[in-house]
């Protein structure tokens, strides 16, 4: 079997000793390191993130954890959710992938209630391995297309102006943004939250009181803040102004703040987001109680 890939960008993957001992001593790498991948993505597949965890270099560990409350955040709204690799090539102590990740939406994910729909994401990944464990690892995953399968971000409406499209599209991206943002401070993925907040970040909280990204994601990552529940209630509204955009949502919030827990409630939000780098980081974040 080939798996498939471009000519020019790689080797692929051949039949033969899967690890590679009758090649070359690169190309045995190559081979190793894609046996490494494939086994990560069948435990994946088998929801044994244990088997999975196997195959992380100490580098990876704090991501992977990340990782893994993701992953396991997919197993809870898609139960027959499945990775399918669609190409997968190595090069050196690099392995790629593009995969499809296809399931139907019975849970909750991400804020949106279950729709029952059968979806789809697109996925493209890069790795570096080293001493046969992954090291690092890149992802781009088309996350504003699957919330609008799921109906949680419209869709364009095909105009012939390509400037609102595009437009349109970018607002997708945000809202995308926003509620991984969310989802990142919920189950503590600190890799992502620290990617999502720029360095200059503040959050002014319902009682007024303003916090830097620092004290604010050391809250979360120490548990003085600890979200139960933060999912938007309503529509994401987005107000675009070249590379500046306002966010503003009506949200459900349980929290516990230094081990006083505060209740269910609605609040409204608004943030506000600058593309910086080529990327949307939440820059200023404001909550009130809805009275």
């Amino acid at each position: 079997m080939v798996t498939r890939g471009r000519a020019g960008q790689g080797r692929v993957e051949r039949e033969g000793d899967p690890t590679g001992a009758d090649a070359e001593p690169g190309r045995a790498t190559e081979a190793g390191n894609v046996a490494v991948i494939r086994r990560t993505y069948e435990a994946i597949n088998h929801r044994d993130l244990a088997a999975a965890t196997q195959e992380m270099a100490p580098t990876m560990m704090d991501e992977w954890q990340g990782n893994m409350r993701f992953l396991q955040s997919i197993f809870d709204a898609f139960p027959d959710g499945h990775w399918e690799l669609e190409d997968l090539l190595a090069d050196g102590d690099k392995v790629a992938a593009r995969d499809t990740l296809r399931g139907t939406h019975a849970g909750p994910f991400m804020g949106v209630a279950p729709t029952g729909k059968a979806v789809t994401m697109g996925e493209l990944h890069l790795w570096r391995l080293a001493g046969g464990k992954i090291a690092a690892h890149w992802v781009e995953s088309d996350l504003p297309g699957l919330l609008r399968q799921l109906g949680a971000a419209p869709a364009p409406e095909g105009r012939a102006d390509g400037e609102a499209d595009a437009a349109e599209a970018e607002a997708d991206l945000i809202r995308a943004t926003e509620r991984e943002r969310l989802r990142a401070l919920v189950e503590v993925d600190l890799e992502a939250a620290r990617r999502l907040h720029a360095d200059d970040f503040q959050l002014i909280n319902p009682a007024g009181a303003t916090l830097t990204k620092e004290q604010y994601l050391g809250g979360v990552a120490s548990g003085e803040i600890d979200y139960r529940v933060l999912e938007p209630d309503s529509a994401l509204d987005v107000r675009l102004y070249g590379a500046v955009a306002l966010v503003r949502y009506r949200s459900r919030l349980e929290i516990v703040v230094v081990g006083r827990l505060v209740p269910l409630r609605r609040y409204w939000h608004t943030d506000s987001y600058e593309k910086r780098d080529g990327r949307w980081q939440s820059v200023w974040s404001q909550c009130t109680a809805i009275q």
